[in-house]
């Protein structure tokens, strides 16, 4: 019961009412107890005085404890709550009214005598002569011989032992009684009410903690359940807390469906690396075995260069898998500087020429800013420019065009290699950048590829902080462009 939210609040409210009912009800009873006295002193005030005036002994001076022993005890008779004391101008009982044995204090002190006499605020507290450190209520006068000269106080205690047993004045006291009753039910019905009032402001949270545990009990994955739906009185804190859950299981189920897809894009990836693997290595396998069966003055050198030209096919294969891995681990470095934009696709195209007019394709270059910098990785651009226009020859046929277009676009620099080859089918272009994708148009026989050389020209272009995008139309050709910021 205690574990949950609301019962803990249930617990430590009714422990915090609880210390509050006790300090209450001391605090009442105590302002009780002063209420009490002030009025009784006050009632009583003069009671010292006319006891003094009402004696001819005192009222002439004279403090004979023989003599006054029988009038005080005359007087206990009228006021049995009374205790009257003589007492010498330094406070010492000269005689008193109490039995003997009960006196315990022979001196009192003038201090609280003299506030009386200078009109203290009530209830003013003197010593007790029947205990050794108590204070208790009292009236005082002074006792003067004719001349007026002081020869002593009558001290005379208020109440008795009937101020003494607090238990049994809080047994007979039926106002405090009914106010400790009244307190009691008070703090019931707040406490009720208070707990009851927590219990509806924490219903929305029992019910989003369900959704919580639901959610984590199905695999992270929400069922299908109606959209909580708050009231006006719903605290904001609830609301914001209903839609944070909302945003994190929106949040994690895209990241598990980004993980299963990843994975799939794994499995997938392995499936087509292993049988691009099989075909080189098993050509290079059976070459070489055949160049070995023969004799050796028949042995034919061009088997030996068939299985040279799949180890190398094999080799870039593990070259590209290699930087695929690093550009999408990010462990690779990036090094922009300045770059002659025009001079380098010159260069690229100059080296690919020779590949360009093997298949009977016209490679060309197409700029008019031939000293415009941009800036980048000088390296890791040249690789994009090789692998795009290595792409676009192996899909032109013999007799067509290739251009490297090299263009001023407001503060960036457009790049981008244009055929009139095969083209791609649109449902196809967005995902030619996979690893594992094989388009409808690939190429099979001495002039497949490896099939990374364009999730490798997406990775580059997005170091350099652009994306490339691809236009294309089957059997018109196609463009791959990006740009690059200018040199400042």
């Amino acid at each position: 019961m205690f574990r949950s939210l609301s019962g803990q609040f249930a617990l430590y409210a009714t422990l915090l009412f609880l210390t509050v009912g006790v300090a209450v009800g001391c605090w009442s009873f105590s302002s009780y107890q002063t209420y009490g006295e002030e009025v009784e002193q006050r009632l009583h005030r003069g009671l010292a005085a006319h006891i003094v005036y009402d004696n001819k002994q005192l009222k002439q001076g004279t403090i004979d404890a023989s003599k006054l022993k029988d009038a005080f005890h005359t007087m206990m008779l009228l006021g049995p709550d009374w205790e009257i004391y003589a007492l010498d101008t330094q406070g010492s009982l000269l005689a008193y009214s109490a039995p003997p044995g009960k006196v315990l204090r022979q001196r009192i002190s003038l201090v609280p005598i003299r506030a009386f006499f200078e009109g203290a605020d009530f209830p003013l507290y003197g010593d007790d002569p029947r205990s050794h450190d108590g204070q208790r209520i009292f009236s005082v006068a002074p006792i003067e011989d004719s001349n007026g000269q002081l020869t002593g106080y009558l001290y005379v205690i208020i109440g008795g032992e009937q101020w003494r047993n607090l238990t049994e004045m809080l047994s007979t006291s039926r106002v405090l009684q009914d106010s400790w009753r009244l307190l009691g039910a008070g703090l019931l019905f707040g406490l009720v009410l208070l707990v009851l009032l927590f219990v509806l402001l924490t219903r929305p949270l029992k019910r989003i903690v369900k959704r919580f545990e639901a959610f984590t009990s199905h695999g992270f994955t929400r069922q299908h359940e109606e959209a909580v739906k708050h009231s006006g009185w719903t605290p904001a804190e609830v609301k914001a807390l209903d839609g944070g859950f909302e945003k994190m299981a929106d949040h994690i189920e895209h990241q598990l469906e980004q993980i299963k897809s990843t994975e799939q894009l794994r499995r997938e990836l392995i499936s087509h690396v292993s049988h691009d693997f099989r075909t080189p290595l098993a050509s290079l396998q059976g070459y070489l075995e055949t160049w070995l069966l023969q004799h050796p003055d028949e042995r034919q050198p061009q088997l030996v260069q068939v299985a040279l030209k799949n180890a190398r096919q094999l080799n870039l294969l593990v070259e590209q898998l290699f930087e695929l891995a690093r550009l999408e681990g990010g462990d690779i470095r990036f090094n922009p500087e300045p770059v002659v934009v025009a001079e380098l696709a010159y260069d690229v195209v100059q080296r690919l020429q020779l590949m360009a007019e093997d298949r009977g394709v016209r490679l060309t270059v197409d700029t008019d800013i031939h000293q415009l910098q941009a800036m980048a990785d000088i390296g890791k651009l040249e690789r994009i420019l090789v692998n795009l226009i290595d792409n676009a020859l192996r899909h032109t046929p013999k007799g067509g065009e290739v251009t490297l277009k090299v263009k001023a676009a407001n503060d960036a620099i457009y790049l981008a290699v244009s055929d009139n080859g095969c083209g791609i089918d649109e449902a196809e272009v967005p995902h030619i950048f996979d690893p594992h994708y094989r388009a409808s148009n690939s190429i099979n026989g001495e002039g497949a590829n490896t099939g990374l050389g364009l999730a490798i020209v997406a990775q580059l272009v997005a170091l350099h902080g652009s994306q490339i995008a691809v236009e294309s139309r089957p059997e018109q050709g196609s463009t791959f462009g990006f740009n690059l910021p200018k040199a400042s």
